[in-house]
């Protein structure tokens, strides 16, 4: 690999995760939201 590929993995990386965090905040919280109008 070139040294341009390890700068875009750097950046890729952080910006993967911090997506997939996103994503799985908001699905807690719908499911949160969910759960709660069920049980009240």
């Amino acid at each position: 690999m070139s040294p341009h590929d390890y700068t875009w993995l750097l950046f890729a990386t952080p910006t993967a995760v911090a997506l997939l965090g996103a994503f799985v905040y908001v699905a807690i919280g719908l499911q949160d939201r969910i759960d709660g109008r069920c049980d009240r």
